[in-house]
Order: structure tokens, then sequence, then C-alpha cells
């Protein structure tokens, strides 16, 4: 049996992926209801080719290989089978583990080419090196956006476009689009505050809460109005500013484009 499920034709190799991903959820469910016995989808590889199924049993997520499923589901079950010899920390992936350990050693031995920066992991000095060539290589195939980094894109698509919230909070009745909002979410519930400021000693749930109330120490105002002097330290009371002292004035500018 041949499937002829989308005709398109697209000008980037890299969008037929998220193209046939999108295709497999939609069709996969009523498909696996007619060949319940079947473990394999026909079609989408082609004419007389058979690829098997690794989907996940939590997630619409379907993996490229046995290993990759064992891998994703342990974002669903928390399971970290790697842990540390040298602290208490533990990691679901055994390259997640060898980078950790380069903390101890201290040691960055990848290096940026425009910049003294270093770093622990080759796939970190790549991204950072789009900061500087201005390079965002992940496009959304729903929209016009695009990415420097895939997870960037995963989460824009899961939030904007399919509005996915796979990960269960175990506690009460709330979902998450990814595994870091629910690790952020649990520590309500545990009452965990695991970053705090070194000033005036506050605990803060995740990092960037704790940059923001490090500025009320520092005054560093970062965030600066584009059309007065007026500096701020969040984004919020920038955007606030606008909308009460400048709002004739970006409606003016939006309805112009």
């Amino acid at each position: 049996m041949q499937w002829v499920i989308c005709t398109y034709i697209f000008k980037i190799v890299r969008l037929i992926k998220y193209c046939v991903k999108y295709l497999t959820r939609i069709f996969l469910p009523n498909f696996r209801e007619r060949n319940s016995s079947s473990e394999t989808l026909r079609g989408l590889q082609g004419p007389g080719r058979v690829k098997k199924i690794h989907k996940c049993s939590y997630c619409p997520k379907i993996c490229s290989s046995s290993t990759r499923l064992v891998e994703h589901l342990r974002t669903h079950t928390g399971e970290k089978p790697f842990a540390c010899d040298r602290c208490d920390r533990a990691f679901a992936l055994k390259q997640s583990l060898d980078t950790h350990n380069l903390i101890h050693d201290n040691l960055k031995p990848f290096q940026c080419p425009y910049c003294p920066a270093t770093f622990r992991a080759r796939n970190a000095r790549k991204s950072h090196q789009h900061r500087h060539e201005g390079i965002k290589p992940y496009p959304c195939s729903f929209c016009n956006s695009s990415f420097r980094l895939l997870s960037n894109l995963n989460i824009h698509v899961a939030r904007v476009h399919t509005k996915e919230k796979s990960h269960q909070c175990p506690f009460c009745d709330k979902s998450f689009v990814t595994t870091g909002d629910l690790k952020c979410h649990l520590k309500r519930h545990t009452g965990e505050r695991a970053f705090r400021c070194e000033v005036c000693k506050k605990g803060f749930i995740d990092k960037s809460n704790l940059t923001n109330h490090q500025r009320t120490h520092t005054g560093h105002k970062p965030f600066k109005c584009s059309i007065c002097t007026l500096r701020f330290t969040q984004k919020p009371h920038l955007n606030t500013h606008k909308k009460r002292y400048h709002r004739q004035i970006v409606y003016r500018v939006s309805r112009k484009y």
C-alpha cells in the first residue's frame, strides 16, 4: 500500500522533515487503528521502503531509532542513569555527563574564532558563532520565524503552532511544553529555591528571576527606550513605559507597517 499524502515541494531540504513529522502526527493514529498488528509506516519513505516506528508512548514524538526513543522517554520518566562520581548530579545522557565532567576539570576546550569566549561543548561554540555571523539556520515551517538553536525552534513550534503540552505535573493538573518549564513549575510545589543572591541571600526558583533581582543591587538598566532616553532594569517595565507615555507613537508606527 502506498500513500500519497502531500505533493508540496520544499525549497529547503530540512523543511521536509518537519512536514513528515506533522503529517505523521495527523495520519498515524488512524493508520495504526486500521493496522493494529503493524509497527511499520509505509508511503512516507517512498515506494518499496519500510521504516519501523519508534513512537513515544507519552507524546506524539517519533524517534529515528530505538536508542533515540529510550533517550527521549527519559524526558518523561525523569530517569537519569548516568551519575557523576564527583558530585550529586545525574544525567539522562552519557554525553551530558561527559560535558558536565569538564566543569570539575575546569576545561573549556572549544574557543570562538571571533572572540576570546571558550566553551565546554562544540555545539555550544557553534551556536555562539551564529551570533557573530547573524545566522539563524533553523526556520519555522509554519511561519517566517528563524532560530539559532534547534531547541528554540522546537519550543516555538510547540508553544505557538501545535500547542502541545506533553509534560504533566505529578502534583496538579497543569501541563507544559518543555521539561524546563515543568521543572521550574515543580519547584513551586517543593519550595526549592536553588538560585540565591550573594548580596541579600534571597532565593529564587530560576536564574532569570535571580538576574532581574540582582539589578536592584547593581543598578544596571540594560533596557533602553527607543523613543526617549529612559532605561529600565526589566523588559516588562520598558513595555509598560512605552504603552503609558509613547502609546500614540507606537500606534502610528504599527499602522504604517
